[in-house]
């Protein structure tokens, strides 16, 4: 099995407790082999809120490629989440993003991001 790395665009205290808040996050990037994605983290609360809004506002939901349902939104929940993910294969049955073109769309460059595992 390939090597797992994951990236944070931020990793602090205090980002931490805002992802918590909105039970979402999407600054998320697991590297394995030369491979690279992208999986939308979020809590069962936080996509039925969504799930809601879309199906008034438009009447269908549109369910992102690679969401995670997590209980929590602490690090070592999405650590633990992803790298069983992994090792269950789940990624192979993934597309992987284009890197390139998801970097041309970073606030802030991927060689800033903090590398968590």
């Amino acid at each position: 099995m390939n090597s797992i790395e994951i990236y944070f665009s931020e990793d602090d205290e205090l980002v931490e407790l805002n992802v918590i808040e909105s039970e979402c996050r999407a600054d998320v990037i697991v590297k394995i082999g030369n491979s690279y994605y992208n999986p939308f983290i979020i809590t069962p609360t936080r996509l039925s809120i969504n799930f809601k809004h879309m199906m008034k506002k438009f009447g269908f939901y549109e369910c992102r490629p690679c969401l995670v349902l997590v209980t929590d939104l602490k690090k070592e929940t999405i650590i633990n989440a992803i790298l069983k993910l992994h090792e269950n294969d789940y990624f192979s049955q993934i597309k992987p993003i284009d890197f390139e073109k998801y970097c041309s769309h970073l606030i802030l460059e991927f060689d800033k991001w903090t590398k968590v595992y």
